[in-house]
């Protein structure tokens, strides 16, 4: 018999007795004292975990019930040489009133002929109703190894651990409690790429994975306070400095820096945070009863006190508008030590020169996250400093939640494993924004409002680890998508700080503000929102200058314009001002002057240019293609230089020699 024909069966014994115990066609994870099993050259294992070698040509009783004069079951293999190997040739299963008699190409139950499947892991299972019997047979594709060959470089082995090490999971083989097998494995040193499906490579050369993108070897990616360095399939990471973040979400759950939770049902102003002195801060909210439910509170209002002064307030609506002493201002908003933009509709970002970063949430309800970096950690007062939660701010809901399906239904999507939010799972743990979900729902007035924005507070830090969760608003908190002013558009990774007319104007000021992509509605690229608060084109959007308004298409003259104090440019260059066609802001640039440079020092066309002794040098018309700067043109000329003594004068500088009073030529 060749090798196509040959077969090598393993037969796993799995026994269970139990009392209207129901058994299912499953391995356990521990097979200890459950699992017998013969593969491959007469090798066995019992139920208590001995490993052994029996060679026998003899029909055999490999394992029976023996609690009874009459079996329930029995299990008998006959083993036959092959090419100087036993292997298995048959095998007789009786289970009560089944005989099962199988052979390497033939499965006859009582009689009846069936085609066995060489291919898949046979159950078969009958309940008594005393005990329950399950026995499993799997097929060894050895006989299939000359015309089927082990995919790509893998190779057969008659005892392996079945658990192959991976890319993904480099150490599932000593992890693994399954018994030994026959089967197609990794040549010794190698491991199964998983991830570019490349076959058995070592594993110094596997990729690594990452938010189901793969990273070649040697690649870094950089993450929320920590940077990773892929090496061979495994992430090494280290930490960053980064900024600690707190927030209020849904009006009532605070979140301190170091990340203590705590719920907080408040009435009135509260100093959120703040770091004393005339460069310091302090961020107030405004937290109030909302609706007729007794636990049920908002945040009306957030009041920010650069450098903690009185007088130059600047208040945030929970429509959106900003106050400055009562005085509204027109976002974007930038002076020499804050920057205030609206990237969508749905937020507002403020930054501060001491470091403080604001996200300010409009949409569904106001929310705000504070990002401040850990070097002030020890500085900080507030209700969201260190260690803010103690047991009198603590606040538990009692009440019954009236619309407990409702919220389950809804908040129990965080949850679901292969749901809209699954993909963030491992980063970001659902259950307490889940939590939160329910809590805020059923407390609330405004339930789908409190639901969508506690499912969108767990996408926010989601992006906050770098995953993007895209469409989760077709199947909950449509409206919001779909409620966009008339010209802009809706997106789940806005990055662009704001795209106005104002904006324009402000030029490269107007946007050196770094956050997390946000969603929101938003003018299409290209399109910028006007003082009407409709999207146009560029060339649609007026001018402003000085705080006058300038239609677009007018020309006006612009004097004693004082150019930045920063911009210097090179010898040979001179700094100009203009304003671009249908651009609102004055652009600067370096442009050359018609000179040559030389040593930094500038010479006009046609004056000498003191080059070399030996060569007579002009500036020229002539201007290089790569500065624009004129170019010099150089002559020989009879060299004046002093030659050795008793040497002629040197002659031009192509001969490269003195003569000698007596005629002889010396080289110089």
């Amino acid at each position: 018999m060749g090798m196509k024909e040959l077969a090598v069966w393993i037969v796993r014994l799995s026994v269970a007795c139990a009392l209207r115990v129901s058994l299912k066609p499953a391995r356990a994870p521990n097979h200890n004292k459950r699992i017998c099993s013969t593969w491959g050259n007469s090798h066995f294992k019992t139920f208590d975990g001995d490993v052994y070698q029996f060679t026998s040509t003899c029909d055999y009783n490999f394992a029976s019930d023996c609690h009874n004069s009459l079996p329930k079951f029995s299990v008998h293999i006959q083993r036959a040489d092959t090419e100087g190997k036993l292997l298995i040739e048959s095998v007789v299963i009786t289970i009560k009133d089944y005989v099962i008699f199988l052979t390497k190409d033939t499965a006859v139950v009582n009689g009846e002929i069936n085609c066995a499947d060489y291919k898949a892991i046979v159950p078969l299972s009958y309940p008594d109703s005393s005990a329950i019997f399950s026995v499993t047979l799997s097929f060894n594709l050895e006989i299939l190894l000359k015309a089927k060959k082990c995919p790509f470089n893998m190779i057969y082995e008659e005892s392996r651990s079945p658990c192959l090490d991976t890319c993904s999971n480099q150490d599932a083989s000593k992890l693994c409690e399954e018994h030994a097998m026959g089967g197609c494995f990794c040549p010794p040193g190698m491991v199964l790429d998983d991830l570019s499906n490349t076959g058995c490579i070592p594993a110094t050369e596997c990729k690594c994975s990452l938010h189901d993108t793969q990273f070649n070897l040697g690649e870094i990616v950089k993450q929320e306070c920590e940077e990773c360095l892929c090496n061979a399939g495994k992430w090494m990471c280290k930490n960053l400095p980064c900024s600690a973040t707190c927030s209020v979400e849904g009006g009532i759950h605070i979140t301190t820096f170091d990340g203590k939770s705590y719920t907080f049902h408040g009435n009135c102003y509260y100093i959120l945070t703040k770091i004393p002195g005339v460069k310091g801060f302090t961020v107030l909210v405004e937290l109030i009863p909302c609706g007729t439910q007794q636990l049920d509170a908002c945040m009306k209002t957030m009041v920010l006190l650069p450098d903690n002064n009185r007088n130059n307030a600047l208040s945030f609506k929970t429509d959106g508008r900003v106050f400055q002493n009562n005085a509204e201002i027109h976002l974007p908003y930038v002076t020499a030590n804050i920057k205030i933009f609206k990237p969508s509709s749905f937020h507002i970002m403020i930054q501060t020169e001491a470091g403080l970063q604001i996200q300010l949430q409009l949409v569904p309800i106001m929310q705000i996250y504070v990002a401040l970096d850990q070097s002030n950690k020890k500085k900080m007062e507030g209700m969201i400093s260190n260690y803010a939660n103690s047991a009198s701010n603590i606040v538990n809901a009692t009440e019954k939640c009236k619309i407990e399906q409702y919220a389950e239904h809804w908040c129990s999507k965080l949850r679901v494993e292969k749901g809209d939010f699954s993909k963030c799972h491992a980063m970001v743990d659902p259950q307490e924004y889940y939590k939160k979900c329910k809590y805020s729902t059923c407390i609330s007035e405004k339930s789908e409002d409190c639901l969508c924005a506690t499912l969108s507070s767990y996408v926010r830090a989601c992006m906050a680890k770098g995953i993007t969760l895209e469409g989760w608003r077709k199947n909950v908190c449509v409206k919001y998508a779909e409620s966009c002013p008339a010209t802009q558009i809706f997106s789940y990774g806005i990055k662009s700080c704001q795209q106005t007319c104002h904006s324009l104007s402000m030029g490269s000021q107007a946007c050196t503000m770094n956050f997390k992509p946000m969603d929101g509605c938003s003018c299409p690229e290209g399109f910028y929102q006007n003082d009407q608060g409709s999207c146009v084109p560029k060339a649609k959007c007026p001018c402003y200058h000085k705080g006058d308004r300038i239609k677009p298409g007018k020309s006006i003259m612009i004097q004693d314009e004082r150019w930045p104090n920063d911009l210097k440019c090179s010898t040979g260059f001179q700094l100009v001002t203009k304003i671009e066609e249908w651009k609102c802001c004055l652009v600067y640039t370096c442009e050359p002057k018609d000179v040559c440079v030389l040593n930094s020092v500038e010479y006009q066309v046609g004056v000498p240019v003191p080059l070399d002794k030996c060569q007579t040098c002009v500036c020229s018309q002539e201007i290089d293609p790569k500065d624009k700067l004129h170019i010099i043109n150089c002559v020989p000329m009879i060299c004046d230089e002093t030659c050795e003594p008793k040497m002629g004068t040197l002659t031009l500088r192509e001969e490269k020699v003195c003569r000698i009073s007596g005629g002889d030529v010396a080289s110089r």
